[in-house]
Parts: structure tokens; sequence; C-alpha cells
């Protein structure tokens, strides 16, 4: 995969030492100037959690939300990612202390499309960014911090790109391209199982690609347009939106088929097009169109909105 020369060459080590300038240069005191809060969602899409049970959260408007659940705050991290598209968000990086990377594609895609990747602190601070010539279409994120690998999904080329954590400009170290896909789309890592979880939101399937395997196996048809998918490690669950449906989909990563079944139909839900689950356990969902999140507890059922 060729690539334009990265502004940061690797993650941890550029973390740290931007942390070490804003010391040096006296700058550390920008963190406690007042926070940017709002009272509403503007389109909320994809999420994920931070390791201290707060929720960040991609706006179809271009910015990024974290969300406190114990107190419903709305803290703006990044107002916009202009002229870029933000595609995915990913958390729990190997090493870092609550570090948020970012994927985003450049509007118009076009002929032209390619992809960027930005690391930002807690506090919205940009840290290091990597720009790619592939995949074209980003569509989607995973990642396996075990094995330092980011997942990336290309709707284009319908592959999903393995690329190094550790420095995200290199070539992929695996590429496995789908038969049979109308589109990829959301992901999803079982760092249990060591198995990536892929969706069509075109032909409304599931699939699987187990360790090192090139090939991937459907184990779900007629799911609507699975817009997202979000791994509750406490439960060993496996949940799916899908916003055409206004529903959503669950899966027994215990179970041997793997087989989806429906977990919720909310009245609340309007366009489910974001999952996370935090550490507590809790099941959240972004609703582009009800320009909301909302808590589910393990029977389905909606137990809070924010806001």
């Amino acid at each position: 995969m060729s690539s334009a020369r990265p502004s940061g060459s690797r993650i941890l080590p550029r973390v740290w030492v931007a942390l070490l300038v804003s010391l040096l240069a006296g700058t550390v005191g920008a963190y406690s100037q007042p926070a940017k809060v709002r009272s509403r969602l503007f389109q909320p899409g994809p999420m994920a959690a931070l390791a201290s049970g707060e929720l960040v959260v991609l706006e179809g408007k271009g910015g990024l939300v974290k969300v406190s659940p114990a107190t419903g705050r709305l803290e703006i991290l990044v107002e916009q990612f202009r002229p870029y598209l933000a595609m995915g968000v990913e958390t729990g990086l190997p090493g870092a202390r609550g570090e948020i990377l970012v994927g985003m594609r450049l509007i118009p895609a076009g002929g032209l499309g390619f992809s960027r990747l930005v690391l930002y602190s807690e506090k919205g601070s940009e840290l290091a960014s990597w720009q790619l010539s592939s995949p074209g279409f980003l569509t989607g994120m995973a990642s396996d911090p075990e094995r330092g690998i980011l997942y990336l999904a290309d709707a284009k080329s319908s592959e999903i790109l393995g690329l190094p954590l550790e420095d995200p400009s290199a070539p992929p170290a695996l590429r496995v391209r789908l038969r049979g896909v109308g589109s990829v789309g959301g992901l999803a890592f079982d760092a249990a199982g060591s198995r990536l979880f892929v969706a069509d939101p075109i032909k409304g399937n599931l699939f699987v690609i187990e360790g090192s395997s090139a090939r991937g196996k459907r184990i779900g048809s007629r799911l609507g347009e699975p817009a997202a998918l979000a791994i509750d490690q406490q439960t060993h669950r496996l949940y799916v939106a899908d916003p055409a449906g206004r529903r959503l989909w669950v899966v027994d990563l215990e179970s041997e088929e793997l087989t989806p079944q429906l977990f919720s139909q909310a009245e609340e839900l309007q366009s489910p097009v974001g999952l996370a689950a935090t550490p507590d356990g809790t099941l959240w969902v972004s609703d582009s169109a009800a320009n909301a999140l909302f808590a589910v507890d393990r029977d389905g059922v909606i137990v809070r909105q924010i806001p």
C-alpha cells in the first residue's frame, strides 16, 4: 500500500513526545481552560467507550464529542474534520492512556479518495496523524491491541486491510477480500476468539474472519442494513445496529452457530448507527435521527437517554 509521508511514525512514542513538548512549552495550562460544552447532539454516529466509562461520539456534522454517562455532559473535543468525513473511532490502544484514534476519508472521495488517521488526546489535542492512499473509501475500523493491528474496511475494493498500529503508514500486514459482498462497513474484533466480524450494509449480511484466515464466512443474512458492530466483553455478545429496520441484533459469541437473533425493536429507535459497550456492561446506541444516545439493558429495553 503506497502512502504519503506520514506526520507521525509511531503512535505511542509520538504521544509521549507530544506531551513532553507541551510541558516544556508551558501549554499544559491550556487544559485548565473551560471546556466547550453544549446541550445537544447533532446526528451522532460511530462511537467508542473509554476506560473511564465515558463515550466518544462522531457527529454527522463533523465533530467529536465526549459524553459522560454519569452526568449527561457533552464536551466538544473537535469542532469539525473538514475537508474530511470521519468514519470510525477507536479507543483502548495498547499502552495508551485514553487516546482516541479517528479514521476519516476525504470529501468528496471521487477518484482521489484517500484516508487519514488522527490520534487525539482525551482533551481533543492532535497528537499524531497519518495520511494513507488506501483504503480509498474507508467505511469502518477496529483494532486488535494484543497483536498491534488496526483493521480498516475499504468499501471501494471490498477489502479488509490490517495495518500495524505502531506505524499505520506502513504496508498492510494482511489484506482480505470478501467474496459475494455488496460492500464492507462496520467492523468489530473479538479478542477472546481472535476473530474479526464484518458487516455488509448493502446485502444485509454478517461475516466472520477467523484468526489469520484470508477468507470470510457468512454467519448472518437478512439483517437489513447493518451499520455498526460492537462487542460486550463481559457478556461475550456481538451487537449489530440496523438503522433501516430500526432494530438491534445480537450474536452469542460462546455459541457454535454464531446466529444473529433479534435483540431490540424499542420504539425509541429511529436510526441506530453507532454502538459501544462501556466497562460497566452497558450497551449504548447512537441514533442519528433521534439526535440522542440510548442505554440498553441486557434484555433489549432502553433504560436511559442522553440528552
